[in-house]
């Protein structure tokens, strides 16, 4: 009714009915001041932000998501607990709840709201995506694009990259079993799809001369890198220190 012009409190309250503002409204002018959606442009008056102006008025395709995302991290405890799952699945209800209370001091009797809270707000800002019977958090640093779900991202990814005869893939994982298994049935057939060379230290480059040497002149020849994570082998971090 405003057209998102400065006005005081109590004509902003007439704007949506209330008589003035009472507790209830000052509540949400001080949340709304706090999370970057209002700001005081002069003594007394209160104006919608461009955060605002983004969401409500978008001028462009992606203007309403992105301001979403920004206003995600505006609101201290979202933004907290995004920043700490954004990449990952949440995990089950209980063990969720657990880190809520332990990790971000949400009061128990609060986190039912909380949780309903959290995922709408990520739901809104496509901010989280179901994955494998799991919900997933997004993490939009990392290129996330509103409307574009994380397969058609790496397919887009794809095909952006040019793959020579020559290009190489450098394999960083343990040499014992059952990861050899793992090499030879998953991992090398996989990267020949991709028109890569499979390049790994103990079958390919193990020979003569310094082994971390032949290492890091496979890393720096490498068109692309794989590691092997899972058993949090020591020389398998070195090896990705290095790349």
């Amino acid at each position: 009714q405003n057209a998102g012009k400065k006005c005081t409190e109590k004509e902003a309250a007439g704007f949506i009915g209330l008589g003035s503002p009472i507790g209830a409204f000052r509540l949400e002018i001080s949340s709304g001041l706090k999370f970057g959606l209002l700001d005081r442009p002069s003594t007394g008056k209160i104006a919608i932000t461009e955060l605002v102006k983004k969401i409500l008025r978008p001028q462009d395709l992606n203007d309403e998501i992105e301001g979403l995302r920004e206003a995600v991290l505006k609101a201290p405890d979202i933004s907290n607990v995004y920043n700490h799952y954004r990449g990952e699945n949440l995990p089950d209800d209980k063990f969720f709840e657990n880190t809520l209370v332990d990790n971000f001091r949400i009061p128990q009797e609060k986190i039912k709201d909380f949780k309903t809270i959290f995922i709408e707000t990520l739901e809104k800002a496509k901010l989280i995506e179901e994955h494998n019977g799991k919900r997933r958090v997004i993490d939009f640093s990392k290129g996330g694009e509103p409307g574009v779900d994380s397969t058609a991202r790496l397919k887009k990814i794809g095909k952006d990259i040019s793959i020579g005869a020559d290009d190489s893939c450098f394999v960083m994982m343990p040499f014992a079993k059952p990861h050899d298994n793992y090499y030879s049935s998953i991992y090398e057939p996989a990267i020949k799809k991709a028109g890569l060379k499979p390049i790994r230290a103990d079958h390919e480059i193990f020979g003569s001369g310094k082994i971390m040497d032949q290492v890091w002149s496979g890393i720096k020849a490498a068109k692309v890198l794989v590691a092997e994570l899972t058993t949090k082998n020591p020389n398998v971090f070195y090896e990705l220190g290095l790349a």
